[in-house]
């Protein structure tokens, strides 16, 4: 039989399989047709010609090449790889296509671990000694061991961590509660299993905004906390009693055994993580290079000198932290543990996720080290002692959510053998509505849209933000607005979001990052177009100075402005300019209140924006001068009067159209002299509101403003929460 192996990946002919890591990759049959192809002759230029003959013999020329454009960007996307960077697939200009990876050919393929089938939107099924279990019979499974572990009790399974008895291995999952709505983990941790493996603590966003919840697994109990509106990330206490939990620049703590909530310090920024000392401080990360010491009794911090300590962990009993490092040589982050007195570091691996450290269930049996690999979970083994790994990783689960400019991802484990995870990203669609609500087109193929979504200039194209699994990245795709055709348009390994069009529509302005904070950068319009900084050195080094991040929102009608967000929702946002024509940027709004995307009227004349000074994010638009130096100039005027969160300047000039915080999409009369009339609500939006989530959602009017577009992020359920207790045992080797 035959099987390539090139970098993590294998063909397997035989069976028709791409794995990686061991792991199977579903992909259609024409992608995996071509990928065969092009493997059999490795380094040799395959014209298409060939590719037809090999893979659609029987199709018309037509059908051809939408089929092998549509085959490639598929394989594309399932090894990760990028025409502009090709790793494996290279495209010879008005020739073909060559593969370009170091191939191996064993005679014997490695079997893919049983159940370990990846799908977009499936999750790994429970397998017996024997033979893999049907999908009726592994829910049954699932759920008879559910009901067994709560009549036998948590206590049981949980006490004595080196317990000589096997135990069980039990598998269940359960969904966020009702009316939330999915937040991707973008530099935070979104959930935590507690340290006793007794409890998951989890923010959720609904109607009222976000607050942390908590399940208990030895039942069905599932609660909100009470005090922990506006959470943002969640980490638990050493003894599992109480959750910590970040708003805004607040850090809290909740007692779970008095009920109490208290605020413990205000930091400078936004905590995204936490780690506990060995003598009880914490230890908080607080975005790039910014780490802070903290006495969580008496509030007193104290700004660590090497702030380098990304999502950290101390080790059992000790002051050695894992942490990870950006690996500009790899494009990826690095593992390593940094003793905290002297800060010397022990380098372990390259890793695209944070790395959590799981102490042995069995005596003489070395650790685990979790972190992800191109969405792959995988597990290795570590002597905690000596610092060194011991034998090589496996893949355990594949498909986990993460997000690899922050190292971010959503799975965690307890000190006892808990592993709980979120796998396979929500789909959902862009969809064409007219004034009333009705859906009146669709856009695409169902994806894991990430929200932001833009009209061009000429009202012919759709700009969008998708999310890539492999990559744990978005990227912006370009789609035709009848939708009957679209193209990739940035790569890895980037992360691309929050496009904006260009005046003429020849480039796309967005927030790109490879780690870190995203920066502004255009594109031309163009299938090989090259991705430009926008900013001089001078003021990359302000922005770095500043550590904030960069999104579009409107380019100003001459060219020569672009308006960006410094953040995401109420967290720490200013209304910044650059100048396309010098590359600086400069604050227009700041100050006590937060304030953000500015949009640009039809003449140039005038900014709407959002703004909180009231207490509640409303519409505001005022006067703006672009000399001798950009500012806003005169009176500012109110346009909403129950809350909004999104605006949009019509096209025309016309109207003013923008969300409310109740999810109506509401418009305003614009008149001469920035006369504003009276909003009027147009739609309710499908689905929960996404206000104040990471989900970054985003719509776009059409030039008479008859018809919007938007995704349909809202109205697609959180994926669930797989929980494995005895994970160790499960995933033997």
């Amino acid at each position: 039989m035959v099987c390539y192996h090139f970098g993590p990946f294998e063909l397997d002919v035989e069976k028709g399989e791409l794995r990686k890591h061991g792991l199977r990759i579903r992909i259609q049959n024409q992608p995996f047709q071509v990928l065969r192809t092009l493997m059999e002759r490795a380094d040799q230029v395959v014209c298409r010609d060939d590719l037809r003959q090999a893979v659609w013999a029987d199709q018309t020329f037509g059908d051809f090449e939408h089929g092998l454009n549509a085959a490639m960007n598929k394989l594309r996307r399932a090894l990760g790889d990028s025409a502009e960077n090709p790793r494996y697939i290279e495209t010879v200009a008005g020739r073909g296509y060559r593969f370009i990876g170091t191939v191996k050919n064993p005679q014997t393929p490695i079997s893919s671990p049983s159940g370990m089938t990846a799908a977009l939107d499936g999750l790994p099924v429970a397998t017996t000694p024997r033979r893999m279990l049907s999908r009726l019979t592994a829910w049954i499974a699932l759920a008879a061991g559910a009901t067994a572990f709560g009549t036998w009790g948590l206590m049981a399974l949980l006490t004595a961590r080196h317990s000589e008895i096997t135990r069980p291995v039990v598998q269940f999952i359960f969904s966020p509660p009702p009316g939330t709505v999915f937040a991707p983990p973008i530099s935070r941790q979104p959930f935590a299993i507690s340290p006793d493996g007794m409890r998951l603590a989890f923010t959720a966003t609904g109607p009222h905004g976000s607050s942390v919840w908590v399940r208990e697994l030895a039942s069905l109990d599932m609660h909100a906390v009470p005090g922990t509106d506006g959470a943002w990330a969640v980490f638990w206490s050493p003894d599992s009693r109480s959750i910590f939990y970040s708003v805004k620049r607040i850090l809290k703590q909740a007692n779970l055994q008095s009920g109490s909530t208290r605020s413990v310090a205000t930091l400078p920024y936004l905590v995204s993580s936490g780690g506990w000392r060995s003598n009880g401080d914490l230890v908080v990360y607080l975005g790039h290079l910014n780490a802070w010491e903290l006495d969580v009794e008496n509030g007193s911090l104290r700004r660590l000198p090497s702030g380098d300590l990304r999502l950290p962990q101390f080790l059992p009993h000790s002051d050695r932290v894992l942490h990870v490092v950006d690996d500009p040589a790899s494009g990826r982050w690095r593992a390593q543990v940094t003793d905290y007195a002297s800060g010397k570091s022990t380098t372990l691996m390259e890793t695209d996720s944070r790395v959590q450290y799981a102490p042995p269930l069995r005596r003489g049996e070395p650790g685990k080290l979790l972190y992800l690999r191109g969405g792959s979970l995988l597990v290795q083994p570590f002597d905690v002692e000596k610092l060194h790994p011991v034998g090589e990783p496996f893949p355990i689960l594949q498909n986990v959510i993460y997000f690899g400019p922050g190292a971010s991802a959503c799975y965690s484990v307890s000190d006892n053998g808990v592993l709980v995870y979120q796998a396979g990203w929500p789909l959902s669609e862009l969809k064409w509505y007219d004034r009333t609500g009705h859906a009146v087109g669709t856009v695409g193929q169902p994806a894991p849209y990430v929200g932001a979504v833009r009209i061009s200039p000429d009202g012919r194209q759709v700009a969008a933000t998708i999310w890539t699994a492999e990559t744990g990245r978005p990227d912006i795709w370009i789609f035709a607005a009848d939708g009957r055709e679209s193209r990739r348009l940035t790569y890895p390994p980037g992360a691309h979001s929050r496009p904006v069009w260009s005046p003429n529509g020849d480039r796309l302005a967005f927030g790109g990052s490879r780690t870190g904070p995203p920066k502004l950068a255009f594109l031309e319009n163009a299938e090989a177009g090259k991705e430009q900084p926008l900013l001089n050195e001078m003021s990359l080094g302000q922005a770095a100075r500043l550590s904030q991040i960069e999104l579009p929102t409107d380019w100003s009608p001459d060219g020569r402005f672009i308006a960006f967000d410094t953040g995401l929702g109420e967290e720490e946002q200013e209304m910044w300019l650059a100048d396309t024509a010098h590359g600086s940027i400069a604050p227009v709004l700041h100050g006590e209140s937060a304030q953000w995307g500015s949009v640009f009227s039809l003449d140039g004349r005038s900014i709407a924006f959002i703004s909180m000074e009231s207490g509640r994010p409303e519409v505001y638009v005022q006067a703006f001068d672009s000399k001798p130096s950009p500012r806003l100039v005169g009176k500012k005027r109110q346009v909403s009067r129950e809350g909004a969160w999104i605006v949009r300047w019509r096209p025309d000039g016309r109207e003013i159209f923008y969300v409310g915080i109740d999810n109506w999409l509401h418009a305003a009369p614009v008149e001469a002299n920035l006369q504003v009339g009276d909003p009027m609500p147009l739609f309710r939006i499908e689905g929960n509101t996404q206000y104040g989530t990471t989900s970054d959602f985003q719509f776009d009017a059409t030039r008479d403003g008859q018809r919007f577009i938007m995704s349909t992020t809202g109205s697609v359920a959180p994926p669930p929460f797989t929980v494995i207790q005895n994970w160790q045992e499960k995933f033997r080797r």
